[in-house]
């Protein structure tokens, strides 16, 4: 009885790394998904509007979608307001570094990284131009990963629940 608990403790928990694994391809697809998204956001606000950041920051929060990023965006508008002593590459930084933005790669981090260097610090013109080139550059990424989704998951899955099975068959 106690072999038979211990085996069925180790194929499930292989078997839920597997399934871990798989899902974290699934949110970096989403959070790119909705990344890019938001910078479209980012764009036309930018584009037409042209008003402070925290004010772009804030109709995104409301526009874009995700709850979490929304909270996110919200805390970089009021923390980004005029008189405010935070510096807007920290807090994009931060932005980036929070544990909801943790299955991006870090090639989808630089990305974006390399964007809020140039967020509210240059010109219109140069600001749209940066998001439009991080924007095809995250939609490239975000094809690549469509394709490591659909190749990957089932085999994450299986992989998990096979690599229990054989550790299960070595201890006995």
């Amino acid at each position: 009885m106690l072999k038979l608990t211990g085996a069925i403790l180790i194929i499930g928990t292989s078997s839920m790394i597997g399934f871990m694994l798989a899902e974290r391809l699934k949110e970096r697809c989403r959070l790119l998904r909705v990344l890019i998204r938001l910078l479209n956001i980012l764009k036309t606000e930018i584009n037409y509007r042209s008003g402070l950041l925290a004010e772009v920051f804030t109709r995104a929060a409301r526009v874009v979608g995700d709850g979490k990023i929304g909270g996110y965006l919200r805390r970089i508008a009021v923390n980004s307001e005029y008189g405010s002593d935070y510096n807007f590459v920290e807090l994009w930084d931060g932005f980036l570094h929070e544990k909801g933005m943790a299955p991006l790669s870090e090639e989808d981090i630089e990305i974006l990284k390399e964007l809020g260097n140039y967020l509210g610090c240059t010109g219109r013109e140069d600001q749209l131009q940066k998001i439009a080139i991080a924007q095809a550059r995250l939609e490239s990424n975000l094809e690549a990963a469509d394709l490591d989704q659909m190749r990957l998951v089932r085999l994450y899955r299986y992989f998990g629940f096979a690599a229990g099975a054989v550790l299960v068959c070595l201890l006995l």
